[in-house]
């Protein structure tokens, strides 16, 4: 990545008492070829962020006079780097960001992540849509599901995520600590109320639910790539499950907002999927070489680290006052 070009720029955006944080997590508790902690840093984040394998990320190492240490040393350094990386990581999530809009929306939702040997890992994050940043993050296999009860809620601010996220627990727990929520919810529930031509809106506990009906052209599309999806697992759809699809369900909490407002600022979402789409394409979060569990955890929590560096690396251009 070319963002590891301007590496002390980087640095300038990390904690001061970085070498302090890594002698109190044991990532870093002796040099031999490896002269501080910011340099196992940098061999950490040139392993993950470029096609190089642990034997060539040494070789580059050793010939730019960084630092002098076999493959295999540096597998072993990073196997105690965990702790580290994800206080570093949450050290830069707590920094101060310039604000963008007034309102403050977060954007809920998860990304699926296989591992060489076809484990499966989910990235839980949470992004500031308007900031454009990453807010929260968190790593796990695929029996913690997607929820909002996986992260903190701040009062005051708008979440809004995807049907998986539609459930009792999950929204109360965001209500509860002050947050209004806005997501999918199932409308199979809402069926009997929905209206083919008009939004109708139905009264729900700690809020109201907003059912639109799918302009045709769209709903068209959609039920085409439901039955492309039964056809390659060879199972049936029900004619029920057909008809829920013609609708947009939305609990909404916020009563500020109509439902057209509702609606527009769902659409919202995707800048979420984009950031996942750019994590998989630019930075290759999904083409991990690493096996162990791990060493997988590491890998992928260096690529979100980098990715909330690059973000602060154009903050610092857009909004530093020696731009005009």
């Amino acid at each position: 990545m070319r963002e590891l070009n301007n590496w002390e720029q980087i640095l300038a955006l990390l904690p001061n008492d970085l070498e302090e944080r890594a002698k109190l997590t044991g990532a870093f508790t002796r040099a031999r070829g490896v002269p501080d902690a910011k340099t196992l840093l940098r061999l950490l984040l040139a392993y993950c962020a470029t096609p190089m394998s642990f034997r060539q990320t040494v070789a580059w190492a050793s010939s730019s006079e960084i630092a002098h240490l076999s493959d295999v040393s540096l597998i072993e350094r990073m196997t105690h780097c965990e702790a580290w990386i994800t206080d570093l990581l949450q050290a830069c999530l707590l920094v101060d960001k310039p604000p963008m809009l007034n309102r403050q929306i977060h954007l809920v939702d998860a990304t699926h992540l296989v591992s060489p040997d076809d484990q499966l890992w989910r990235l839980h994050v949470m992004y500031d849509a308007s900031q454009q940043t990453i807010e929260q993050v968190m790593l796990a296999d695929s029996h913690t599901a997607e929820n909002f009860q996986n992260f903190k809620a701040k009062s005051g601010v708008l979440y809004l995520a995807d049907r998986a996220y539609g459930t009792p627990k999950g929204i109360a727990s965001m209500l509860d600590a002050g947050g209004q929520v806005l997501c999918r919810v199932k409308a199979t529930k809402y069926l009997p109320q929905a209206h083919p031509q008009k939004t109708v809106e139905v009264e729900a506990e700690r809020g109201r639910v907003i059912i639109a009906p799918i302009p045709p052209d769209k709903y068209a599309k959609v039920e085409k790539r439901m039955k492309r999806r039964a056809n390659r697992s060879q199972r049936s759809i029900k004619n029920r499950t057909l008809e829920a699809n013609r609708y947009l369900c939305l609990f909404c909490s916020d009563e500020s907002l109509s439902a057209e407002e509702a609606i527009v600022l769902y659409r919202w979402r995707w800048q979420i999927e984009l950031l996942f789409k750019r994590l998989k394409s630019l930075q290759k979060l999904d083409e991990m070489t690493v096996k162990s569990p791990t060493l997988i955890r590491v890998y992928l929590l260096c690529h979100v680290l980098l990715a909330v560096l690059a973000q602060r690396l154009q903050q610092a251009m857009l909004f530093s006052p020696d731009v005009a």
